[in-house]
């Protein structure tokens, strides 16, 4: 009885050890990004759809015109994560995650003209992003959960 009670509870202990790894709910909700160029707006907003799927839209507003926009993704397809930028190019383009953890994950693609790297991080309470073209510094992008 002794060991079905522990290989029952290392079992549930593996489970949500391995449920936790494939988690943004850190990326969720409504960000303004605090670094932006003066008279513009930068704002992306993401919802969880599933454990499988994060969707989001990113825009600039100048005045009150969109200068920018995409919709981002973060879609688990078979074991692997991707992060899906549509709306920029004429088709959409995958970023696989070359590593993530629960606070940050890069996404890249050596194949893309810029960015080929996408650093996405939660770090005092801001969100990071920084897009580069391989090892260089990159552009910073520092957003700032709305209502906090």
């Amino acid at each position: 009885m002794k060991k079905l009670l522990l290989l029952l509870l290392l079992g549930l202990l593996l489970n949500s050890c391995q449920h936790k790894k494939d988690h943004f709910d850190w990326l969720t909700g409504n960000w303004t990004r605090m670094n932006e160029a003066e008279g513009q707006v930068t704002r992306e907003m993401w919802k969880k759809i599933s454990d499988k799927e994060y969707q989001g839209l990113g825009f600039t507003l100048q005045q009150q015109d969109t200068v920018f926009k995409e919709e981002i993704a973060l879609l688990q397809e078979n074991e692997n994560w991707v992060f899906r930028v549509t709306g920029v190019q004429e088709e959409p383009v995958d970023f696989p995650l070359s590593s993530f953890n629960d606070s940050e994950f890069i996404a890249e693609n050596a194949q893309n003209e810029f960015p080929k790297k996408i650093h996405y991080k939660a770090e005092n309470r801001q969100l990071i992003a920084t897009i580069s073209a391989g090892d260089e510094e990159g552009i910073k992008f520092i957003f700032k959960k709305d209502g906090l």
